[in-house]
């Protein structure tokens, strides 16, 4: 039987009574922070107030100039590629492999030039592309790696948990993903950013030195942000983090159901499921399909809406968006195939940490649709 009522097991409302502090420090806040440091421990880390905050910093601590060349994913969050064109740097999309959604090396490694400066890799529903060769890539050209692992807490390549291979990557913690606070974020960073990454997080001020009394006066430094989280979403943060192990495990019950019970079609061409390498240790965040075109994906929706089950789209192309057209004169144009047949053709299935029997309907109706 599946345990579908989570919540219980993360959050105590006693805890919320005895709450110190609602602003952003308290020892929730602490909490999370050394939870998340002894699972990354390569990378020091900071709570943020959402992912794409995390972001933003990340695209101030790499002192990008005019010129300069940025790689990101097309099929990814807007915020993937919109914090590195505000200081004068250009975008490159690439296109992503349709075995993972994931950036397709072959594709970067042929839009690299010398002005390539940084690779934004989103590692989407937690999958990844093949890291090892990605950090050789970015080593012989000199490039500084960035993953975006918004939705990849816990999961991994091969050993190495996805968000320490890049010299700085990002969590989010809203509430669509696995762990969550309502909305949130975590910076993952070598030490050598740390210090830098805290100010901009603390307004572009040196509080923490002041605290730790490093420094006799408390001051504006730098062009910074206000992107501390509050203690109050910690509390809520530190309860998911604690139970992660139970929240991952019952996402996956359903995400190797879905894959089992949907293989055949798969196998028959009617669909594709995900076909990843056993490299990847992934976290469940989402169950997606592939269908044959638009217009059955459109029809398969549509279908599926009528038994109440909602199935969802998702990212649309970046490198085609009025965004892009809007800044065209900081893009770089590039084909991203791929990335276009994904937006076309994907579905996402019901999958969420409290889901439970209604899977078996999602499965009953999918199969009755593609043998009407």
């Amino acid at each position: 039987m599946i345990k579908t009522n989570l919540e219980p097991l993360i959050f105590n409302p006693v805890d919320l009574e005895k709450l110190e502090t609602f602003s952003d420090n308290g020892k929730y806040v602490d909490k999370s922070i050394q939870f998340l440091e002894k699972h990354y421990n390569s990378r020091r880390v900071l709570l943020t107030s959402s992912g794409s905050a995390a972001l933003e910093i990340c695209s101030q601590l790499l002192n990008l100039m005019s010129g300069d060349e940025v790689i990101v994913s097309s099929f990814s969050f807007p915020t993937s590629a919109s914090p590195f064109l505000k200081n004068g740097s250009k975008l490159v999309f690439s296109d992503i492999d349709l075995k993972n959604m994931c950036l397709e090396i072959d594709d970067v490694e042929a839009k690299i030039t010398k002005n390539t400066k940084v690779i934004v890799v989103t590692h989407y529903a937690s999958y990844s592309c093949d890291m090892e060769r990605l950090k050789k890539v970015c080593s012989r050209n000199n490039i500084i790696l960035v993953e975006d692992a918004a939705t990849a807490i816990m999961a991994k390549f091969k050993d190495k948990i996805l968000g320490c291979y890049g010299d700085m990557a990002i969590i989010s913690f809203n509430d669509k993903k696995n762990i969550h606070c309502g909305e949130g974020g975590a910076l993952l960073v070598k030490n050598k950013y740390y210090n830098k990454a805290k100010i901009l997080c603390d307004r572009g001020t040196n509080r923490q030195n002041f605290i730790n009394k490093k420094v006799k006066r408390y001051r504006w430094v730098e062009l910074g942000f206000n992107a501390s989280p509050a203690n109050i979403h910690a509390l809520f943060l530190y309860g998911h983090l604690k139970a992660h192990k139970i929240i991952i495990n019952h996402r996956k019950r359903i995400w190797n159901y879905y894959h089992k019970s949907l293989f055949e079609l798969d196998q028959k061409g009617v669909i594709q499921i995900p076909k990843l390498s056993p490299n990847n240790i992934h976290n469940a965040h989402n169950f997606h399909i592939i269908l044959k075109d638009k217009a059955s994906r459109d029809g398969y929706i549509k279908y599926m809406a009528s038994f109440g089950i909602i199935c969802m789209t998702h990212y649309e192309p970046l490198h085609n968006s009025p965004a892009a057209l809007k800044y065209k004169d900081y893009i770089i144009p590039g084909e991203c195939k791929n990335t276009i047949i994904v937006a076309n053709r994907m579905v996402r299935l019901p999958l969420w940490s409290n889901l439970g029997m209604d899977m078996h309907e999602v499965v009953a109706h999918t199969k009755k649709f593609f043998l009407l």
